[in-house]
């Protein structure tokens, strides 16, 4: 026991739920309860469907045909509440809940005939039968008693353990990926945007404003009184500076920007938004 489920938890680092987690786990459980001499192991898809994903002593290639819905099993139903059970006359109940073509492929290459008693193990997970381990005897009736039953009911919860680890660290997996993806996608449209304000950026006239630098802040500062409509009187006063010394600011600017004409400079000054 302490081997099968030292070898569950090892299949933690399984990267999914497959075929061969389920062969492994049926023939460990196999070689576990002496009882069982064959057993096989159906897995719930997509499909909503039980699928035949493992065997052992059986033809999984023919059993893999075989599909059935939970409710169509009537001893699945009738125990659903129960974690295992034994059923006998399988095939006979194969008859009865399954078309012609999966009873018939059960009974000739599932030995369903021949089976004498069949130990059911439901795997569960919040409630939903999401696997079986069927463990089968084919000399006596009898075959398991309450110590097999007792033995797959822990393996039973070790199972569901270990395949919600496994689904858990998947989605952990796909919630990374989705995450460095989201990430890429950002860092990508960054990029784009970047680009486009460069672009936006090299096609913008700034040779106003380092035109506007050239001069000095008493110039400006004068520049832009005058641009409000103040003479060279009021810019005196204002800044309480001889006329004669405002005018020679201005023969500066007029200088620096190459401008011969008042008309000209207050244009300019408005266009440099002064």
């Amino acid at each position: 026991m302490i081997q099968l489920i030292e070898f569950l938890r090892g299949t933690l680092n399984a990267d999914d739920v497959s075929p061969d987690f389920f062969q492994n786990v049926l023939i460990k459980t196999i070689d576990l309860i002496p009882e069982a001499q064959a057993g096989s192991a159906t897995l719930l898809q997509d499909d909503g469907l039980y699928h035949y994903v493992a065997t052992s002593g059986y033809d999984l290639k023919e059993l893999s045909k075989v599909t059935f819905a939970y409710d169509s099993l009537s001893y699945m139903v009738k125990n659903a509440d129960k974690k295992s059970f034994i059923i006998r006359d399988l095939a006979k109940l194969h008859s009865a809940d399954l078309d012609k073509k999966s009873a018939k492929i059960l009974r000739s290459k599932g030995r369903a005939a021949e089976i004498q008693s069949t130990l059911v193990l439901p795997i569960k997970l919040m409630g939903e039968i999401v696997a079986t381990l069927t463990l089968d005897n084919f000399d006596d009736e009898h075959a398991f008693d309450n110590n097999a039953k007792n033995i797959a009911e822990v393996l039973g919860l070790e199972i569901a353990i270990a395949i919600k680890q496994i689904n858990l660290v998947n989605e952990l997996r796909e919630a990374r990926t989705s995450m460095k993806q989201e990430i890429e996608i950002i860092a990508q449209e960054a990029a784009i945007y970047s680009r486009s304000l460069n672009s936006r950026v090299n096609k913008l006239d700034l040779g106003k404003y380092d035109k506007k630098n050239e001069l000095s802040k008493r110039q400006e500062q004068i520049l832009g009184f005058l641009a409000q409509g103040k003479s060279v009187a009021q810019i005196s006063d204002i800044l309480d500076l001889r006329r004669q010394t405002v005018r020679n600011y201005l023969s500066g600017v007029y200088k620096t920007k190459n401008i011969s004409t008042r008309k000209e400079l207050l244009a300019w000054a408005r266009d440099n938004d002064y």
